[in-house]
């Protein structure tokens, strides 16, 4: 049976209300690093496929053959252009 959350809510900002403006380059700010987390987990999808055609083209040769894919792949991932991406 459902009950009553104790999960409480943060009180929208009043500033936000008082000054439009603000709210509104908040919401564009929102929006650009929405795009820039999209352009970089994008990126990171598609070196991944190409790792895994490389890996299935090469067969036993892929360490030595797509080696520079995977290095490539992690330097992406840990960089900090895909961790501070997060909004």
């Amino acid at each position: 049976m459902p009950g009553r959350s104790d999960v409480k809510m943060k009180e929208y900002p009043k500033e936000m209300l008082a000054n439009p403006q603000t709210a509104l380059e908040k919401l564009s700010a929102r929006e650009v690093a929405t795009r820039e987390k999209a352009v970089v987990v994008a990126e990171a999808r598609l070196l991944k496929d190409k790792m895994k055609e490389c890996y299935y083209r090469e067969g036993v040769n892929a360490y030595q053959h797509c080696d520079h894919l995977a290095r490539e792949y992690m330097d992406l991932i840990m960089s900090d252009r895909f961790r501070q991406a997060d909004p």
